[in-house]
């Protein structure tokens, strides 16, 4: 069973709309990320895939494990992407330590517009940054 749909299953089993789900992950997770109908309603309809950051706070959320939450994605493969999510973070870690006040400034300030950025969309903008600011 694909992760959207059984996350649609699980809200639809204790009854709670897009809306008031996203009230209560905000209210249990606060400052974590900001969760909407929106963004939820592109992960139960397949439009976009929740990070594992997010699997994680649903998987708590409805008291169960990450593996029951998306059967498809084996331990393996979390562990692996865990893996490489770390690695990423590392580099990207290190490339704004390299950057001067006004380029790290301008980073945070695009990657906070974005609504749930994946690694490789920050790594994008903070290399765009660098690239622009140095011409």
């Amino acid at each position: 069973m694909d992760i959207g749909i059984k996350l649609k299953q699980l809200r639809n089993e204790r009854g709670y709309t897009l809306e008031v789900l996203s009230e209560l992950l905000n209210q249990n997770y606060p400052g974590e990320l900001s969760f909407n109908k929106g963004l939820l309603s592109k992960w139960e309809n397949r439009k976009t895939e929740p990070r594992l950051s997010s699997v994680r706070m649903l998987a708590d959320f409805y008291g169960i494990s990450i593996d029951e939450l998306n059967p498809d994605y084996t331990s393996t493969q979390s562990t692996t992407k865990l893996a490489d999510i770390q690695t990423d973070q590392s580099i990207l870690a290190g490339e704004i330590l390299k950057m001067g006040d006004n380029q790290t400034i301008k980073a945070i300030a695009a990657l906070i517009k974005l609504e749930e950025p994946d690694l490789s969309t920050a790594r994008n903008v903070i290399f765009a940054l660098k690239k622009h600011d140095s011409s």
